[in-house]
């Protein structure tokens, strides 16, 4: 049993995304102890996202008792595109500094 616990795992299908609308996912984070886990910082790699379009892709961190929540949104307006990419996600807990999600989907 590792430090945490992610729902439903480390990659996310978007799957289809109609053009002109907003399609989100959660990720959950949970301790398997006490720890008060804190993102420290987010940032995406390896996108491919139409030119122009990266404010089109948005995660928002919240948290729901010592659960971390993750909210990773495409934003409406994207346009039709197949997009793929990784989120890095910087924590402060010591055994799992780091966490990496992959994403894909396409906007038709």
């Amino acid at each position: 049993k590792g430090p945490l616990i992610i729902e439903p795992g480390g990659f996310i299908a978007f799957g289809h995304i109609p053009v002109g609308t907003a399609k989100s996912k959660t990720i959950k984070i949970i301790p398997t102890d006490d720890f008060d886990l804190q993102v420290e910082s987010i940032e995406f790699q390896d996108l491919k996202v139409p030119e122009g379009h990266t404010d089109k892709l948005q995660v928002t961190p919240s948290k729901d008792g010592k659960t971390l929540v993750l909210e990773i949104k495409v934003i409406e307006g994207m346009p039709k595109t197949s997009l793929r990419g990784k989120i890095i996600v910087k924590l402060n807990h010591p055994a799992a500094p780091e966490k990496v999600f992959q994403f894909n989907g396409f906007v038709r």
